[in-house]
């Protein structure tokens, strides 16, 4: 079946934080591009639109549902850190672009991801997440970042929104390579079936990837079976390597301008 994503990033000013690398933003960026581009190639009729959480608690719809992957990237490019997130705020928004998109035998979702601490009514967002399942709109939530002030908001947001596990709580510990920890969870592979709290014997749907990443055979794949799929799962691991290779680089370069500094001191 075909789907609709509206992605919602976090451009607080909370995602200047350099706990994932190179900042918060950056690696929210870098997950877009890579989720844009499997989630198009997964299917020909599969879109996706952008929406920047940003200013005194606006969403701007960046980017309505679009095949068109370079408009994507191009308005996520553009995006600026600036005031506070409200994710309630966009999540009315995301919900009121779906609603208006062209296909309408699309399945509908949100991708939301949070990197700050949620300052919204609970009350409110609990009504938006019934009225959102009420309306068959799946949501998932990437938490990264101030993981354990929005742990218990978001734990009663996913339980509200959830409907036989059409929506996953993906939450990533500080440190962790965002985009690789991504790839091995629902929101890369929707016919992947999540069990987050594995460890604990429950079975919600969600994935709490902070430990040590997801148990994934195909994780270089992107989730993705390549004896099903050999186009799309070398696609999609291309795009990760391809990623992997540029942040080593920059990784280096950071390294050896440093070092280059320390010299100079001396």
């Amino acid at each position: 079946m075909p789907e609709a994503t509206i992605i919602c990033c976090d451009c607080s000013e909370y995602m200047r934080n350099g706990d994932f690398h190179p900042t918060r933003f950056d690696a929210q960026n870098d997950s877009v591009s890579l989720i844009t581009n499997t989630k198009t190639q997964q299917n020909i009729e599969n879109t996706v639109g952008l929406i920047a959480m940003n200013g005194k608690g606006k969403a701007d719809v960046l980017v309505n549902c679009t095949t068109d992957v370079g408009r994507v990237l191009t308005s996520c490019n553009k995006m600026m850190i600036n005031g506070y997130a409200d994710i309630l705020v966009a999540l009315k928004t995301a919900k009121l672009a779906l609603k208006h998109r062209k296909n309408k035998k699309q399945d509908q979702r949100i991708l939301l991801f949070v990197g700050s601490p949620i300052k919204c009514n609970e009350k409110q967002l609990i009504k938006t997440a019934k009225t959102l399942k009420k309306n068959k709109v799946a949501v998932d939530v990437v938490s990264f970042g101030e993981i354990d002030d929005n742990k218990e908001i978001l734990e009663k947001f996913h339980k509200s929104v959830n409907s036989n596990d059409n929506s996953a709580l993906v939450v990533v510990e500080a440190g962790k390579l965002l985009s690789d920890v991504l790839v091995g969870t629902s929101v890369f592979n929707q016919d992947q079936q999540i069990n987050e709290f594995a460890g604990l014997g429950t079975d919600t749907g969600n994935s709490n990837a902070g430990g040590g990443g997801v148990n994934n055979a195909f994780a270089e794949y992107g989730g993705i079976d390549p004896s099903e799929d050999p186009e799309m799962a070398m696609a999609i691991k291309m795009s990760l390597d391809a990623e992997r290779q540029r942040k080593e680089q920059l990784a280096k370069e950071n390294k050896d301008n440093n070092d280059n500094n320390n010299d100079n001191n001396n």
